[in-house]
């Protein structure tokens, strides 16, 4: 399926609710209310980039996002297609990141780090969580890039299409350009 199909089946709807549902619900608990599943919601955006996607979480697992799953080989496809990708998270989630994994041909990864967590490890800097594709299309939630996160915790999100996600994707830039985010190697 080509990447203007994985985005043209997104839904028309602007803002569509996603959710991590507890184990115990199963997928119950997303078809009753109507929801997208998180990993599901962020592998097809992430699946559909052209342009570039910036991934904020404090707590990122090497595991869910470069591992063998959807998530991971929708970002590692991503990548060897040509599309920058950025990560936003403390540097002890950041170090767990191989950028090898990634292949080292395509698109560019790049490491950010918020300057207070630099400063102090125990401080996170950020708990923001998103995932920005294209400017275009965002998940904004609860959930974090851990087997928890997308798997078994209860979480909750939108996915926003339009004019939202280039606001987040203006900020995450201006928060790089004022030194609230460092760039780290």
């Amino acid at each position: 399926m080509s990447n203007v199909a994985i985005l043209s089946n997104l839904s028309s709807d602007p803002v569509e609710f996603v959710l991590t549902p507890p184990a115990e619900y199963g997928l119950d608990l997303a078809y009753k209310f109507r929801a997208r599943h998180t990993l599901g919601a962020l592998t097809q955006l992430i699946a559909g980039a052209k342009a570039e996607i910036i991934i904020a979480s404090p707590f990122i697992q090497e595991s869910e996002i470069l591992g063998s799953g959807p998530l991971g080989l929708a970002l590692i496809g991503a990548v060897r297609r040509g599309v920058p990708v950025d990560f936003v998270s403390t540097g002890s989630s950041l170090a767990a990141i191989r950028l090898k994994k990634f292949g080292g041909r395509g698109g560019k990864v790049r490491l950010f780090q918020p300057k207070r967590n630099i400063k102090d490890v125990r401080q996170l800097g950020s708990h923001a969580k998103f995932c920005v594709v294209d400017s275009q299309h965002v998940y904004v939630g609860s959930a974090t890039l851990t087997s928890p996160g997308l798997g078994s915790n209860l979480e909750m999100g939108f996915v926003i299409h339009g004019e939202m996600a280039n606001r987040i994707a203006s900020m995450f830039r201006f928060l790089n350009d004022s030194g609230f985010l460092i760039e780290v190697t």
